[in-house]
């Protein structure tokens, strides 16, 4: 069951009744506690040991700033206070857009002992970032493209962008899913391509 303040969320299928995780603000801000003194712990390391390491060590620290933005969402849809939604679903958005593409290449890129592999990586930075650019900056220009509910136990985010008259939304998640998940394969330290 869900803790006492926040409504159930139950999913039933032909009778049965499934329980499903709860996630909510007290979730997004638990975790974003987490990653964020558990990255400012592993920057500090890097930082004292290995700078080379440091675009990786920033990692959980993003991700928990992008958690805190999530735990602002649900605050705001929890409560039906839609006042703090918008800023904090684009500042959320800004990282799943923007940040990832572009930032999981820095990272493999700052790592990469073979030139002709960072050339190769630097393209997809650029790229992520133009890309990042295109797709997030439809959506800082028109607030009102997003739109956010909650569906089940999770935060939808439908977006609603010019780009989609001409580009299928499958191609823009496709390009999405190679910018976020080559990086790493092109690394050619064997630890990076299992991340």
């Amino acid at each position: 069951p869900c803790p006492a303040g926040n409504p159930a969320r139950h999913q039933v299928l032909e009778g049965q009744r499934s329980e499903l995780m709860c996630f909510s603000s007290a979730t997004s801000f638990g975790m974003a506690v987490l990653l964020t003194a558990g990255g400012g712990l592993c920057l500090h390391k890097t930082l004292a040991a290995d700078k080379r390491f440091t675009a990786m060590s920033v990692m959980p620290l993003a991700v928990g700033v992008q958690q805190f933005m999530e735990g602002i969402v649900w605050q705001g849809m929890e409560q039906g206070d839609q006042t703090s939604v918008p800023a904090a679903a684009l500042s959320y958005l800004f990282f799943v857009w923007m940040f990832w593409p572009t930032w999981l290449s820095l990272m493999v890129y700052k790592l990469e002992p073979n030139p002709q592999r960072q050339k190769t990586l630097q393209l997809m930075m650029s790229f992520g970032l133009i890309y990042g650019a295109l797709i997030f900056g439809q959506l800082f220009m028109n607030i009102n493209a997003v739109e956010v509910n909650i569906v089940g136990n999770s935060i939808s985010y439908n977006l609603i962008m010019p780009i989609d008259l001409y580009v299928p939304r499958w191609a823009i998640y496709l390009v999405y899913l190679v910018l976020v998940g080559i990086p790493p394969l092109l690394s050619a330290h064997y630890h990076l391509r299992l991340f």
